[in-house]
């Protein structure tokens, strides 16, 4: 076995446990013809599979992936075949997880490429302004306006208007992070690095978006009356 195909992660069985609901996303607007990642360390998932076949591919969380704790694997049936790029995953696992835990697996539609000898495959995402939307369900957004509430009526008002990461500090997701048992759906991790983005789940930052885009909405419609 080469060094690389050693270095495989080969994740505990009760890493993931299948959701008895599946839900396939059908990306609305804008699609990410998403080029799978490494589908080059699994030959053997696409010893069945020909080229241009349509698949249906599950999104499975890698919590425990040694060289990447936001890693996202792509399966097909039993045969992980790649994974989604590493500067995509962190927002795509805080979605599947929450999805995991609210009882629904993710799927999405992908074809396999093998022309001239390859090993690859493309998968069928939304972009991430999509992919926030989809991940607000009723829910969600229950759980993460009551972490926003946490903080002091100035704080909330000054991360809503600014918006996004910009408007959260170190000491916001310090403040969040020892909440977190108010919203037990989402991805919370440990903030090793010492970085807010690190340890703040993306539906939270999803979730002050949208409280900012309804303010300036209504701003503007206050000043169209």
């Amino acid at each position: 076995m080469s060094r690389e195909l050693d270095s495989v992660y080969h994740p505990p069985a009760d890493e993931y446990i299948r959701p008895a609901k599946k839900m396939l996303l059908r990306p609305e607007g804008r699609v990410d013809s998403h080029y799978v990642r490494g589908a080059r360390f699994h030959p053997s998932a696409f010893s069945r599979l020909h080229h241009g076949q349509r698949v249906e591919v599950e999104l499975v969380p890698e919590p425990g992936n040694p060289h990447d704790r936001w890693a996202v694997a792509l399966y097909i049936d039993s045969d992980r075949i790649g994974y989604i790029a590493s500067e995509m995953a962190g927002p795509w696992q805080d979605f599947v997880v929450t999805c995991n835990r609210r009882g629904t697996a993710v799927c999405a539609l992908g074809v396999i490429d093998k022309e001239r000898g390859n090993v690859a495959a493309t998968i069928f995402l939304p972009w991430e302004k999509e992919l926030g939307s989809l991940a607000m369900e009723e829910g969600v957004v229950l759980q993460c306006d009551r972490l926003i509430a946490v903080l002091a009526p100035e704080e909330r008002r000054e991360i809503v208007a600014t918006g996004g990461w910009n408007g959260l500090t170190s000491k916001h997701a310090k403040i969040l992070h020892r909440a977190k048992t108010m919203a037990p759906d989402l991805n919370w991790k440990s903030n090793s690095k010492g970085h807010k983005w690190d340890s703040i789940p993306s539906q939270i930052v999803w979730r002050i978006e949208s409280l900012k885009d309804g303010e300036e909405n209504s701003r503007r419609h206050s000043k169209g009356k």
